[in-house]
């Protein structure tokens, strides 16, 4: 009986921008190599593919450029499957763990009023290093805006951490702002001891 034949896809998903050169106008210059891979899908794979590619392009309509979708493509396509389900599984949770270990961080930092035992220099620290981390990787070129936002979003939550703790406050002098250190001072006088050891320490 008749049978329907498979479509023929041209895959490109797993090419990389980066990995794109111009054609030199130059004849004498040799033809390029090109390599073609030849691949029999079964329909659970090609279906989950073009599901994939139609979440790919809602991204892409919500203002997603393709260099920030490249990681995710090259994350979705190259393995068979049951691995590309176990690695989502795995990053789903990988996630859900990250945002309740925010969620746990900012609500412990929010509802207290005594930071008694906490070091401010080391928050200090931990900051600056966030922020030095997120400068280096936004200055890099073929850095996904997905994992630019991760650890912007996590440098941006220890500075704010930092600054409950310390104290800090802003305040003008000779027409500039400047931003003072507070702890240990007035209401927080309990926390002066905890200051002092961190002082000898660091």
């Amino acid at each position: 009986g008749e049978r329907y034949v498979p479509p023929l896809a041209v895959d490109l998903s797993g090419v990389q921008q980066r990995a794109w050169r111009p054609l030199d106008p130059n004849a004498s210059t040799p033809d390029p190599a090109i390599a073609l891979d030849l691949d029999v899908s079964g329909m659970v794979r090609y279906a989950v593919v073009q599901t994939m590619k139609q979440s790919l392009e809602m991204y892409l309509r919500m203002g997603f450029t393709e260099r920030d979708l490249e990681d995710l493509k090259d994350f979705l396509f190259r393995y068979p499957v049951h691995i590309m389900i176990l690695m989502q599984v795995i990053g789903f949770l990988q996630v859900t763990l990250t945002t309740l270990a925010f969620k746990n961080d900012i609500s412990f930092f929010r509802g207290r009023s005594d930071y008694t035992g906490l070091s401010s220099r080391s928050l200090a620290t931990d900051t600056l290093q966030e922020i030095i981390i997120f400068l280096y990787l936004f200055d890099y070129d073929d850095i996904s805006r997905i994992v630019l936002f991760q650890v912007g979003a996590s440098a941006a939550i220890s500075a704010w951490k930092y600054a409950r703790v310390a104290r800090l406050g802003l305040y003008w002098s000779y027409f500039l702002p400047w931003i003072s250190h507070n702890r240990g001072v007035g209401e927080s006088g309990e926390e002066k001891g905890t200051e002092d050891i961190d002082a000898r320490g660091m």
